[in-house]
């Protein structure tokens, strides 16, 4: 572990992408692993997991200097005990999405005799559309069919927060 001088508010830190920063809070030693990468649109991810066991060391044995480790790649995310719970409710809930978007999909479509399926050209004319579109330009209704979606995910973030 390395002990780095106590940063002053509004003091910032370089990272690289993909590095993980374990920070503790001066006042009341909180730590926090915070991982960051930047994403193929060139926007900024962000991932917080709390980690109770450094909280729980550096109450302990806490000194007057933050304690910053630099942990590289986004595996230590994964592991984390209080993420990886909430990994597995998002993984399934996005199985259990994907599912009734193919079972209805499978519907909408002829069956051929050799066990393959047509899609209406009518469906893939639409589908090719929407695919292309960004959200920001769909219909309302649209929208609104993706939010549905987006409130399932919000639903399970929000079941693990009260937890």
């Amino acid at each position: 572990m390395t002990l780095y001088p106590k940063m002053e508010d509004g003091e910032g830190i370089e990272m690289k992408p993909g590095e993980v920063l374990r920070l503790a809070c001066c006042d009341c030693g909180l730590v926090h692993r915070i991982g960051f990468a930047i994403e193929e649109n060139n926007s900024i991810g962000l991932a917080f997991v709390r980690d109770n066991r450094a909280t729980a060391q550096l109450r302990r044995h806490g000194s007057g200097y933050l304690q910053q480790e630099m942990i590289k790649g986004w595996q230590m995310i994964r592991e984390t005990n209080s993420a990886a719970p909430l990994r597995e409710k998002l993984a399934d809930l996005q199985h259990e999405i994907w599912s009734h978007w193919m079972r209805w999909l499978f519907q909408c479509c002829t069956k051929n005799a050799d066990g393959s399926v047509t899609i209406p050209a009518a469906k893939v004319e639409r589908w090719m559309r929407q695919m292309e579109t960004p959200y920001s330009q769909l219909s309302d209704a649209e929208q609104e069919s993706d939010r549905i979606e987006a409130d399932k995910v919000l639903k399970v973030l929000g079941e693990t927060q009260q937890q």
